[in-house]
């Protein structure tokens, strides 16, 4: 049995593991629908979405399995991971790579074996999602794409999944905070999701009254510092920045009058702001 290749950026990789909170988080209803679609699909007795870890594979979801994790090397997928293409083993046996794994080896063992990455920031494999069976059997090209697609379906839940903890996270602490926050979206265009409730106590402003779309933020901006704030968060939009600090000024309704604040953005994973 061959051990598989360290990705080129390891560190990098487990890292955004951590970050992303993966190991032993909870289940996910849509992950477990798109795994089982992924079974049927295919044809195929096994289906995971498999996390590779430091020493192990977690599984994030299964069907037709029941483990939860398995030594990461002899995982078919740290192999997977270790290449920017979908790995397609039509017959493990025949395979050098695979022919003595034990996950081969036992009786009704792993025959054939797909598993496409879920890739975020352009190349970082957290794992992969893969189907397997005990019979040897052909994948072709087409199969190949489909799989494709619904591991960047898993990918867009976990990154959603964390992106919503992390807004949870954030409203419990900023809601009983001194400070006012907004949260908002900068892809396609700025667009706010998230105005703590405190808005109304410190700005005279209610939250739902921001979020209307027919109000845009920088309505209550002073119209001096309007024009840079706009051409900083575009550049957040187009990428040339990736974290923007300015003070200016926003009407304070409660007190009518302009009062200067400060704000912080940094983009995440997720490219979320926060301004507070």
């Amino acid at each position: 049995m061959k051990l598989a290749p360290i990705p080129h950026n390891e560190q990098q990789r487990l890292a955004m593991i951590r970050e992303l909170e993966l190991i032993d988080s909870k289940p996910n209803p849509v992950i477990d629908k798109i795994v089982q679609m992924a079974r049927e699909i295919f044809q195929v007795e096994f289906a995971l979405v498999n996390i590779i870890d430091k020493d192990q594979s977690w599984f994030k979801a299964t069907a037709g399995y029941d483990g939860k994790s398995a030594s990461r090397k002899d995982s078919f997928c740290t192999h997977a991971i270790a290449s920017d293409q979908t790995l397609v083993i039509p017959d493990a046996t025949k395979d050098e790579r695979f022919h003595d794994n034990p996950h081969v080896a036992i009786e009704n063992g792993v025959r054939f074996y797909a598993g496409a990455n879920l890739t975020v920031e352009g190349d970082i494999n957290l794992g992969s999602l893969c189907v397997f069976d005990s019979k040897p059997r052909q994948f072709t090209e087409q199969e190949g794409r489909w799989l494709e697609v619904l591991a960047s379906c898993v990918t867009d839940e976990i990154l959603k999944e964390y992106q919503y903890e992390n807004y949870a996270a954030e409203r419990d602490v900023l809601a009983q905070g001194p400070v006012v926050a907004v949260v908002w979206e900068v892809e396609p265009d700025v667009n706010l999701i998230y105005v703590a409730e405190n808005a109304k106590r410190i700005l005279g402003y209610d939250a739902a009254y921001l979020l209307r779309k027919d109000v845009p933020y920088e309505a209550i901006v002073h119209p001096d510092d309007r024009d840079e704030l706009l051409a900083r968060m575009q550049k957040l939009i187009d990428g040339v920045e990736v974290f923007l600090e300015m003070d200016y000024r926003i009407l304070f309704l409660r007190l009518r009058m302009w009062c200067g604040i400060g704000t912080q953005e940094k983009l995440r994973i997720t490219r979320r702001g926060s301004l507070s």
